[in-house]
């Protein structure tokens, strides 16, 4: 009996030591992502926005990058989302707990900062601003914010399944049922719900295998990642380029979606061998901040886009990249540490405990 025991105890330590390895690499990916996210807002998706407006340019290679980001960055997150809710939060018996607990959680800082956040941008853009659409940018997905409603019901969706104990299976047909409607005009009101959950839902079943994956690429060479990389690239590079990702963003996405994933977990394992361990959790810490940096980068980028507006000459595009990149991440980041977490309201309302 003593011989089971700590066989089972010895498998408990096994298993508590990956999931602490994934959530640190899931923490690591979501400061990959979260910094790509900035990059594709600075480029822009289209000549509407961003600098490819600025330059009035497709802006070749540093455009493609952004066509490429732009099918990968989102639907990593809510993968990422999928997976630490399937592994690390605990099943929720009551309506009530889950509304005060997850739901809540993510209320809040649509509540608190959409509003703020459309003021700034109606006043930046030179548009009227009345209570009716203040309101509206709390009730529907505004600007950025869409990512939050959109994770409000992808968490929604997931409980009720686990709740009324509904199988995986079901609960993936059931989601990509809901992906394939939302690429439909009929559904299109409903698109950032009824698509992004797909992801979610996929990070979800996927916990299984993110366990072999986990210990599998620890055991790896470097040789073998640094490949798996470079065909995953490749894949998505491929994909972003030959299908019309500026006019119809959502075929790409969902083709890149796995492929993307994979390269930011393959390239995790291979930070933690190449980079310098400060440098491998500095990306970590940005993952830890990555809704404060979400929350907040669009300010950085405005105000920085309109202080290079007013310098003599145009600055080189990648010069612009670098500036608004690295104040999109690092102004939240300082903020959060000088302001935001200083208060216990404030790091509440923005993702904090």
């Amino acid at each position: 009996m003593h011989y089971f025991n700590t066989i089972a105890m010895n498998e408990l330590s096994n298993l508590k030591t990956l999931q602490k390895e994934i959530s640190e690499s899931l923490y690591w990916i979501r400061g990959v992502a979260i910094s790509l996210v900035v990059v594709g807002h600075v480029i822009g998706y289209d000549q509407n926005y961003g600098m490819r407006k600025l330059y009035d340019s497709d802006l070749g290679l540093i455009g493609a990058i952004g066509d490429a980001v732009n099918t990968i960055h989102m639907t990593t997150f809510f993968m990422v989302s999928g997976i630490a809710t399937a592994i690390f939060s605990r099943p929720v018996s009551s309506y009530q707990k889950f509304f005060t607990g997850k739901l809540l959680r993510l209320l809040v800082p649509i509540v608190c900062w959409a509003p703020p956040f459309f003021i700034f941008q109606s006043l930046v853009k030179g548009r009227p601003i009345d209570l009716l659409s203040v309101v509206n940018s709390v009730v529907r997905p505004y600007e950025i914010f869409w990512f939050l409603h959109a994770l409000i019901f992808a968490v929604t969706l997931r409980y009720l399944f686990e709740k009324f104990r509904l199988s995986n299976a079901l609960y993936l047909g059931f989601s990509a049922v809901l992906t394939l409607l939302s690429m439909h005009e009929s559904f299109q009101p409903f698109d950032v719900y009824l698509y992004w959950n797909g992801f979610f839902a996929l990070g979800v079943v996927s916990v299984g295998w993110i366990y072999q994956l986990e210990a599998f690429l620890q055991n790896k060479k470097t040789s073998i990642l640094l490949l798996s990389a470079i065909v995953c690239l490749i894949i998505v590079a491929i994909v972003s380029q030959l299908l019309p990702t500026r006019i119809y963003y959502n075929l790409p996405r969902l083709i890149n979606g796995i492929p993307g994933f994979l390269l930011f977990y393959i390239t995790c394992h291979l930070s933690q061998r190449i980079l310098q361990k400060s440098a491998h959790a500095a990306i970590h810490y940005i993952g830890a901040m990555s809704l404060v940096v979400y929350l907040f980068h669009g300010y950085f980028t405005r105000f920085s886009s309109i202080v290079l507006a007013k310098l003599p000459g145009q600055i080189l595009p990648l010069g612009y990249l670098f500036v608004l990149s690295v104040l999109g991440v690092g102004g939240p980041l300082l903020l959060n540490h000088f302001i935001l977490k200083q208060n216990r309201i404030l790091s509440y309302v923005t993702g904090g405990k």
